[in-house]
């Protein structure tokens, strides 16, 4: 979905959705065969980068620009007229736009089944039911949730048995229980076959984003990795290397951004990561998000700037400690000055605050 424009200092974070890449490779274990349409990637292509979000603002109840609606309107009708298409699903969490998208579908076709997912779907789902044309949900992390959805419906099965989805039945609301979450060795790597890729990488100077762990150890009350999550699951150095390797080798990437939330969920995870990208010849640059309060020693800075790290994010938020507490963040702030001066002063680290 088409989010807002991005002006040329944000050109890196210009990226392919992993959600959706991950979601296509779960569709593909069980032969579900699955598009995208990449109103995305298809609003820049049109109207270009912008300095200012002037086309799409997810905070207004009223889209300000028609011609761009019009625009995304077209493209999702010659979609749609392309093949049988029998489920459309988005990320409700740009819930303005999703809902331009579900709404027109189901004009369409309207027995077209809609489903949404995300964060905002996950713990506001009757705000996302109460539409009438909204059929389904899809709880937290839905790699499981959305594949055996689509073959339940597909084989005509009881949606009952079906876990992690919210829907309409009878005029009623009906939740099933939660999968058990899935050991990230078994989540199949991101699938980005479906995406324009030599467009996204001309954007973006050739950098992808890829997870070693999901989750967070952190529980900030603004941000829903955590909860959307469930718990911290950390993926094994040698698979996450070996999908790192198959990227660079497919796309010829040289840049990484990794996106979990935290790099620094554990000094182990950090320094094994590090040492399997040294030990497998690997030359990449990479950036992180880390938690500042949370200690990481000099050595460990000095191995992640000989693999490869370039920049580092702290994630701050704010110098107030009233408002670092209202938010459930409780960062200490004399101890996250030290750690960045840290990294500055001594390491030569580029580094980000949010």
């Amino acid at each position: 979905l088409p989010a807002f424009c991005y002006s040329d200092k944000f050109r890196d974070s210009i990226n392919p959705p992993l959600n959706l890449s991950y979601l296509i490779s779960s569709l593909n274990q069980s032969k579900i065969e699955s598009e995208v349409l990449d109103l995305f990637l298809d609003s820049i292509k049109k109207y270009g980068i912008k300095e200012n979000n002037k086309l799409v603002n997810s905070s207004l109840n009223n889209y300000p620009d028609k011609d761009f609606m019009l625009f995304i309107k077209r493209k999702l009708l010659n979609k749609l007229n392309q093949d049988n298409y029998f489920m459309i699903a988005v990320n409700g969490d740009l819930f303005q736009q999703s809902f331009f998208v579900l709404r027109e579908a189901k004009k369409f076709n309207p027995k077209i089944v809609t489903v949404a997912g995300g964060n905002l779907a996950t713990f506001h789902p009757g705000s996302f039911l109460d539409k009438e044309f909204v059929d389904h949900i899809c709880l937290y992390e839905s790699e499981s949730s959305i594949r055996d959805l689509c073959t339940a419906i597909i084989n005509n099965e009881e949606l009952s048995r079906v876990k992690g989805i919210f829907y309409k039945k009878d005029g009623s609301y009906i939740r099933t229980e939660l999968p058990k979450l899935e050991e990230v060795s078994k989540i199949q790597p991101p699938d980005y076959s479906k995406f324009d890729m030599k467009s996204y990488l001309e954007l973006n100077n050739k950098r992808l984003i890829a997870l070693t762990a999901r989750g967070c150890r952190a529980n900030c009350n603004f941000c829903g990795i955590a909860k959307i999550s469930r718990k911290v699951r950390i993926r094994d150095p040698k698979e996450f290397i070996k999908e790192i390797i198959e990227l660079n080798r497919k796309y010829e990437i040289k840049q990484f951004t990794f996106y979990n939330a935290m790099m620094n969920l554990t000094p182990k995870h950090i320094s094994e990561i590090c040492n399997e990208i040294i030990d497998s010849g690997l030359k990449i640059n990479w950036s992180c998000f880390i938690r500042a309060d949370f200690f990481i020693d000099e050595d460990t800075l000095k191995l992640m700037k000989k693999a490869g790290c370039e920049l580092i994010s702290f994630g701050i938020e704010t110098g107030s400690k009233k408002v670092s507490e209202f938010c459930n963040k409780n960062i200490d702030l004399s101890f996250a000055s030290k750690m960045i001066k840290n990294c500055k002063d001594k390491l030569s680290f580029c580094f980000s605050t949010k």
